[in-house]
């Protein structure tokens, strides 16, 4: 049944679980179950020994909890989204203050304020100080 309703991506109520077409054991002590899709992630299910027995405010209120839950796992996933974002920009930083820090050139990037956004060593030493020293400062703080 689990399946039937991820696939149909609509909640299904279930007041006699054994007489389903659809049951995988006509013996389960399941006597009702409701069961809602949570988007593609899964299915969050809720039974009762009992036929018959999830009034309708009950299932009401497990819609509310399953938009919770939805809205859970989207928040777990853009973190992890952001999380990967970051690793791979940090990473590319890396690689760029590498490549930047191997050749004698001075290489730096200012923003319209005249403020140093990056800067390589050459420039550092040129202006004698360090390369963390100089993000955010300006020509006029070395002179």
């Amino acid at each position: 049944l689990a399946w039937e309703v991820f696939d149909a991506g609509t909640p299904a109520y279930y007041p006699n679980v054994a007489t389903e077409v659809g049951v995988h054991n006509r013996e389960t002590p399941i006597g009702t179950e409701f069961i809602v899709p949570i988007d593609d992630d899964g299915v969050f299910l809720v039974g009762s020994p009992e036929t018959d027995n999830l009034a309708e405010d009950e299932r009401e209120l497990i819609l509310i909890v399953t938009q919770y839950l939805q809205t859970a796992i989207e928040l777990v996933a853009q973190r992890h989204q952001l999380r990967t974002a970051r690793d791979r920009i940090e990473s590319e930083r890396n690689q760029l203050e590498r490549v930047m820090n191997t050749v004698p050139q001075l290489i730096f990037a200012k923003n319209t304020d005249g403020e140093f956004l990056l800067a390589n060593e050459a420039v550092a030493d040129a202006y004698g100080t360090t390369v963390s020293d100089m993000i955010g400062s300006t020509d006029a703080d070395y002179t």
